[in-house]
């Protein structure tokens, strides 16, 4: 009796050792979907093949797959590799052998239910109904036990040699003991004997004997400890907890596992944000062999190298050489170049490849791409932690490299690094080279950084560092420089040539691309003494300056050029110059190798050309000064003068200017971004700070200017997170990408997705980049599908997100494809909600005829033109699609059973407005008014957002449609017309009169003012009030909400949301009317002396938003909202 309980206990722990196992292994797995290999792991089924698959298969064929990988694809039609395989796992036999006995013996007698069963029907599926796949698929065992000897060498014997004809051919060369093995395979699978050759050939033992549950604990702890988090263990435990999660029975479809699973729990949203730096090295087309390459390889293979300088003047070829290093390297060796200079992009405040966060970033994932070390996958940490995590993926490289090849070495190319330190210089932050040259290096590993042999020294290079000078080309190299443009050059004139470029490489190139045929015409130009880069740039500026016969304004144009950070509009260069439009062509021509010009700005092209600027036409203060004057012009209508205003003041030393500017708040319209705005003001009082004494009361003061606007700007962060209306409409792609995707928070990354696909989709130049969003997007909501019912409420999204996907959808595929993305959606409501946004976000941006176009060829049902007949009204635009002919069959509407949904009712009404202002009959219309059940309310609502939304909603019904009987039946109507039934038998009643006559009270201080105010609102829409009169009513009416104290007083707990409420519907005719008169009366009523309701003030700006010719009173609107956060006028809410 008492050995019954022990066996099933024993049989328990077993079962769960084996689910552990299970659970343990798939997390391993699931870290190799972070790859960029083209072949490498892109889905992992747990407990089966893909949804897409498992359509093809029977069911009872699955029973064996525990985990299913994809390699190079999804499916098995897209896959290139498909291991398909079956894990057990032995808590008391692990150092027991698997023998194909074993494999083949089933739970009870017989081989039903065996591994070779199960295996052998899943393979028998294949065969049926993939046999055009079955060549990519591998069918393994994966166990902590080993496999036997004899078992493994049949299998990769057979896998090794030339298929045989037949099964029967094949066991005629097998050993007996062999044999044995084959024919009990062959049994157990119950295969064909021409189908069992190719299951043997597919079987794979490889992941047998690997290891306990522990052990692959203790790999995914490191695994994850090498992708650069802190907490292994925390982090293994949620992948583990998302992978038992995936197995469970209630979550089939969403068992397979992709890249975006294991990216979101690191809080990446997608593979290419590990790699946010682009090189911009352009490679010249006819190299020459440098000479100096044997003495450089020596010196980098000397095992004393650690770090070194490579140096050289300007135009010597410094980053041709660092090209050509990696060919000097030992056998199997590995270099990784990182380009400092990135067409001028270091000079850019967004690009930040100079600093810690980012380039270490770069490295360490670059060298899991050359050399399969862990990637890293961390953000927003100490710059300590990240040169840790690039030591240990060094070594750990070297390592690799060194077990294949003894001799191989890792190299580090940090190109043109000085211009990393100028620009940490110029932007105030760390940067990764002085740090990574004075970094540990393990053996076998060495850092090169090139730089101009002047700003060498700024590198901080450790003292035992080696240098290398590169040098000019020796005859010999001019020689095959030469060769590769003539043939047949006079020996003399080799060495005039070499001698007259100073045996430049660039300077040899500009020549021979300049004028003249022969070789000996452009020698002629660079007699009688020859021609440094520098005397190259000089001569092509005073050509044009000579052509132009105005030196002086060409040479303000270089100092502009300059003075201003890159890349430059050239409307600012041709302000500073003075320079005409003809002269601004001709130097874009003169100058273009030096420059690029593209889309109306000047960045520079070559790194050489930009030092011999920043050198000959050094910046004076009067320039400064000069440009700061310009900068102020523009800084109220252009983004890029209000961003850098306070630089050139800074740089002019104009302190006093500075310090007002920041003080008094000037220049600030611009960017319409509030983020960069506040990023803008921030950098302006930084720079005050900087020129002002510490002792003066100024600097004080922006000490506690600097101390509110950070703090206003994480209130505006918050805002917009919460507001998308105005993050779409305001913020720019930078914005949206500090928000959302560096917010280390996947919920967002969705929605962000959708916005900046719509953002992308208005110009055609970026479709490409909307349609990368799309596909983002869609990776996110196939996740978010993935996920437990209880998870997807945190990885939520409205159907605003989705009319931002819609929006892209219509710009990049057109009006069919959109119409049927809207279709898909389920419930029809939810389409419908999608449909109504997407028509706002195209109201926000498109012009009146080019909506009417597209609603013209759009599909739309009856309740769709409601919705959007509805929406132009509410935002005063014309229809110009057919709506008249709904009121030729009311009946579709009126014969309904059930009531229209509230929302509806509210679409209905705004139409029914239109309508009956655009000529339709009142009888017409009286059919569908009647289709609004008016709801009487017994008490005031209370006006608490989410509370009592239904009971708002039904007043504002209430209101509308009286107001509207009120003018269309020639009637009026009393207070007391309003009150409920059961409220009028309650006054004429005895009991309780007391309190009913205060209730009466309390109802009728709010109704009076709605009352007026819908009457104002029905007068003006309905036509019959003039916008004179309209703006004296509107007036009137808010100064009388204001000053009334008894509405103060008596509803003082609800009396500000009473008020935002008047003052929103007032807000309805604003759109209707032709002057700001309206508009500035309402927006003063939210005046924070009066209102403290953020919410509400926002909503205000966010209706206007949908129109842009508010765009400026909304901007400073949203600029007042910010000075009340300053003031902390603002509640907690």
């Amino acid at each position: 009796m008492s050995s019954t309980p022990q066996t099933k206990l024993t049989d328990a722990a077993e079962s769960n050792a084996g689910d552990n196992y299970h659970l343990v292994f798939a997390v391993r797995k699931a870290l190799e979907l972070l790859n960029f290999s083209a072949d490498g792991l892109k889905a992992l089924s747990l407990e089966g093949v893909s949804k897409d698959d498992e359509k093809t298969f029977d069911p009872q064929s699955l029973l064996g797959v525990d985990l299913t990988e994809y390699y190079g694809g999804q499916n098995l039609a897209a896959a290139k590799t498909v291991i398909i395989s079956q894990l057990k796992y032995s808590t008391r036999h692990a150092d027991r052998a698997w023998t194909a006995a074993e494999l083949c013996k089933g739970k009870k007698r017989g081989t039903a239910a065996s591994v070779m069963d199960r295996l052998g029907k899943l393979f028998s599926e294949l065969l049926k109904n993939h046999p055009a796949q079955v060549k990519k698929v591998r069918v393994k065992l994966v166990s902590n036990r080993p496999v036997s000897t004899d078992l493994e060498h049949l299998v990769n014997t057979l896998k090794a040699g030339k298929p045989p004809r037949s099964f029967a051919t094949y066991k005629n060369k097998l050993s007996i003991p062999d044999k044995n093995i084959a024919d009990r395979i062959h049994k157990a699978s119950k295969l064909p004997a021409d189908q069992i050759l190719a299951f043997l050939a597919a079987l794979d033992f490889s992941d047998c004997g690997s290891g306990s549950s522990l052990y692959h604990t203790e790999r995914s702890y490191e695994a994850i400890a090498q992708l650069g988090d802190l907490d292994g263990a925390t982090q293994f435990a949620k992948l583990k907890d998302m992978v038992g999660d995936r197995m469970l029975p209630a979550n089939k479809g969403k068992h397979t596992l992709y890249v975006t699973d294991v990216l979101y729990k690191f809080n990446f949203s997608e593979l290419s944000d590990l790699l946010p730096v682009r090189n911009n090295i352009e490679i010249p087309e006819k190299l020459v062999e440098r000479e100096q390459l044997n003495d450089l390889q020596k010196l980098i293979i000397a095992p004393a190298t650690k770090v070194m300088g490579l140096h050289g003047h300007a135009g010597i070829g410094k980053s041709t050489i660092m090209l050509s290093i990696d060919a000097l390297l030992p056998p199997g060796s590995k270099s990784i170049l990182f380009d400092c200079y990135g067409g001028g992009a270091y000079n850019d405040a967004d690009d930040r490849r100079h600093t810690p966060e980012y380039a270490i970033l770069q490295l360490c994932n670059d060298l899991g791409l050359k050399c399969g070390t862990p990637f890293l996958l961390v953000r927003n940490t100490n710059t300590g932690h990240l040169l840790k995590e690039l030591k240990k993926r060094l070594t750990e490289a070297v390592a690799l490299l060194q077990a294949v090849s003894p001799a191989a070495l890792l190299v580090l190319l940090i190109d043109a690094a000085d211009n990393s330190v100028s620009a940490a210089a110029q932007f105030h932050t760390e940067c990764f080279v002085t740090e990574l040259a004075r970094m540990g290096l393990p053996d076998g590993c060495r850092v090169i950084f090139s730089a101009r042999t002047e700003r060498l020294p700024t590198l901080n290079l450790p003292a035992s560092a080696p240098t290398f000078q590169i040098r000019p080309f020796t005859i010999q190299e001019t020689i095959v420089f030469l060769a590769k443009h003539f043939s047949g050059i006079p020996p003399e004139t080799v060495t005039d040539f070499q001698q007259l470029t100073y045996g430049t490489p660039r300077v040899m190139a500009y020549v021979l691309e300049g004028d003249g045929t022969t070789l000996q015409e452009k020698i002629e130009f660079l007699k009688p003494n020859g021609k440094t880069l520098d005397q190259l740039f000089g001569q092509r500026i005073q050509e044009a300056q000579l052509r132009a016969g105005d030196a002086d304004s060409i040479e303000r144009f270089l100092r502009a050029l300059v003075a201003l950070p890159s890349p430059v509009p050239e409307s600012f260069l041709q302000a500073v110059s003075g320079l005409s439009n003809d002269l601004m062509t001709d130097l874009r021509v003169d100058l273009w190798r030096g420059l690029v010009y593209e889309n109306g700005v000047f960045r520079f092209r070559d790194e050489d050309f930009e030092t011999f600027l920043r050198t000959t036409y050094p910046v004076r203060a009067s320039d400064y000064k000069t440009i700061a004057a310009i900068l102020i012009n523009e800084a109220g209508s252009n983004d890029y003068a209000s961003i850098h205003l306070g630089s050139m003041l800074a740089n002019a030393g104009a302190k006093t200017e500075l310090v007002d500017m920041v003080i008094n708040r000037k220049y600030l319209e611009r960017p319409a971004d509030p983020i960069k705005n506040k990023e803008v003001f921030i950098e302006r009082v930084r720079l005050a700070m900087r020129l002002t004494d510490r002792a003066d009361l100024d600097f004080f003061k922006l000490q506690f200017i600097a101390a509110e606007a950070a703090k206003s700007n994480e209130l505006i962060e918050n805002i917009l997170i919460g507001h998308s209306e105005l993050a779409a409409a305001y913020g720019d792609l930078q914005t949206n990408q500090k928000l959302y995707f560096q917010s280390g928070n996947p919920r967002w990354y969705g929605p962000a997705h959708f916005r900046n696909a719509a953002v992308f989709s208005r110009e055609k130049s970026t479709h490409d980049l909307a349609r990368q969003h799309l596909e983002r997007a869609r990776d996110w909501m196939n996740y978010r599908s993935r996920l437990k019912d209880e998870e997807q409420d945190d990885y939520d999204f409205s159907g605003k997100d989705i009319a931002y996907a819609a929006e892209a959808t219509l710009r990049v595929s057109g009006i069919d494809r959109c119409a049927k993305f809207i279709d898909s959606w389920t419930p029809r409501s939810f389409g419908s909600e999608v449909f109504e946004e997407l028509l706002k976000l195209l109201i926000a941006s498109e012009s009146n005829q080019q909506l009417n176009n597209w609603l013209r060829k759009f599909p739309l049902r009856a309740d769709l033109r409601i919705a959007a007949a509805s929406l132009f009204f509410r935002y005063g635009l014309k229809i110009g699609f057919e709506w008249r002919d709904i009121f030729k069959a009311p009946e579709k509407f009126t014969r309904l059973k059930q009531k229209l949904p509230l929302d509806f009712q509210f679409k209905l009404v705004s139409f029914l407005e239109y309508a009956l202002n655009n000529g339709i009959a009142y009888a017409d219309a009286q059919p569908f008014l009647s289709l609004i059940p008016l709801v009487y309310p017994d008490r005031v609502p209370g006006f608490f957002h989410g509370h009592d939304d239904k009971e708002v909603a039904e007043l504002d019904l209430l209101f509308r449609v009286k107001a509207l009987q009120m003018y269309l039946d020639n009637a009026s109507f009393l207070l007391a017309d309003l009150y409920s039934e059961r409220f009028r038998k309650a006054l004429a009643a005895k009991d309780q009169k007391r309190e009913n006559e205060e209730q009466k009270k309390e109802i009728d201080r709010v109704y009076r003012h709605l009352l007026r105010i819908y009457d104002v609102r029905a007068k003006f829409l309905l036509g019959k009030s003039s916008e004179k009169l309209l703006a004296e009513e509107v007036k009137a009416v808010v100064k009388a909400i204001g000053d009334d104290w008894e509405l103060r007083y008596y509803h003082e707990y609800r009396y500000l949301r009473v008020y935002d409420f008047m003052l929103q519907k007032l807000s309805d005719i604003i759109f209707f009317t032709k002057t700001e008169k309206v508009l500035q009366t309402i927006s003063e009523g939210f005046d924070p002396k009066k209102t403290n309701n953020l919410d509400a003030r926002l909503k205000l700006a966010a209706r206007l938003s949908h129109r842009r010719k508010y765009d400026d009173f909304i901007l400073k609107y949203l600029q007042s909202i910010e000075q009340t956060l300053q003031s902390e006028l603002l509640p907690g809410s």
